[in-house]
């Protein structure tokens, strides 16, 4: 341990120059010009290390790694030196000269420098009007700012179609909630108008007519058999001119009323054609008014409520 801290208080004294201007005090008092020991402890218990360069003895401090001064060691116990009589001459002391040796900078990191002017995104912008730059390096974008801004209008109030009434004067609902497919309207309005109450509308009846037999019954008995459904077929005859027929249902298809007709028991029934080209489904005919009555209540109950007798 002793040959390293003299090392390094060797290094410490011919790198940096003086040993004493780093912060580090030289001995409280100089041994006797006797002493002959490697180290001397002052009486303050600091170290220091003995160095010289032709025949020029200097004490220098010993330090740590980190540089710091070793003190409180115990006081050197230095045995007097008997001094003759006669008094030696010395030789003048040489000059010693301490080379400095500058110390190494720093390292630095080294970036390249940010250059904010001539971005790729700042390049001939305009700044929108009503604003102004913020800074003049153009390190932010001008366009950040800028948004379009929709004009405000006024949505007109609905008008009520006729036969309805408003349900609440906020506008909370709209007033083309009940307007459907093109196809379905003009379907709609071939049936029924548009006033209130709605009514249905007697087309004129066409000469295509489909004849069911009638030789069905209803029954819940246990022991009832349903009988064969029969197959349906287009007659050609014209009804005469004073029979009443009964209006079963519209349909907008040819196909759509003879399956209709499948399920249709009791009644005889004839297919025509409005001139709107829609299929009709007819029952009849019947001789008086009476008959088609009693039919038109039959088929209401049988679950077609639009039914009814045309005039």
């Amino acid at each position: 341990m002793q040959n390293a801290g003299l090392v390094v208080a060797l290094v410490a004294a011919f790198v940096s120059g003086s040993a004493f201007a780093q912060g580090l005090r030289p001995p409280a008092e100089l041994p006797p010009a006797g002493y002959a020991g490697r180290q001397y402890v002052d009486s303050q218990g600091c170290v220091f290390v003995r160095a010289g360069v032709g025949g020029v003895v200097s004490w220098v401090p010993l330090v740590t790694g980190e540089r710091v001064q070793v003190c409180r060691a115990p006081v050197a116990v230095v045995a007097p030196v008997a001094v003759p009589d006669a008094v030696a001459v010395r030789a003048a002391p040489k000059v010693v000269t301490h080379r400095v040796v500058a110390q190494a900078p720093a390292e630095r990191r080294v970036v390249p420098l940010h250059v904010y002017e001539n971005r790729q995104n700042t390049r001939n912008v305009a700044v929108p009007k009503g604003y102004r730059p913020v800074w003049s390096d153009d390190r932010l974008n001008p366009h950040r700012a800028e948004r379009t801004l929709a004009p405000s209008v006024v949505a007109p109030v609905p008008a009520v179609p006729r036969g309805y009434r408003a349900a609440w004067q906020d506008g909370r609902i709209s007033s083309t909630r009940a307007r459907g497919t093109v196809t379905g309207e003009a379907a709609m309005g071939a049936i029924w108008t548009n006033d209130l109450p709605r009514e249905l509308i007697r087309p004129p009846v066409a000469a295509q007519v489909i004849t069911a037999p009638n030789n069905a019954r209803v029954g819940r008995s246990p022991f009832w058999e349903p009988p064969v459904a029969p197959v349906a077929h287009l007659s050609t005859r014209s009804a005469p001119g004073a029979a009443i027929y009964v209006r079963v249902a519209r349909y907008a298809g040819a196909e759509e009323a003879r399956q209709a007709a499948q399920g249709i028991r009791g009644v005889s029934l004839h297919l025509g054609r409005t001139a709107r080209g829609e299929s009709l489904l007819l029952a009849g005919p019947y001789a008086s008014r009476a008959e088609a009555q009693a039919a038109e209540a039959a088929l209401r109950r049988a679950g077609y409520a639009g039914a009814s007798v045309l005039r």
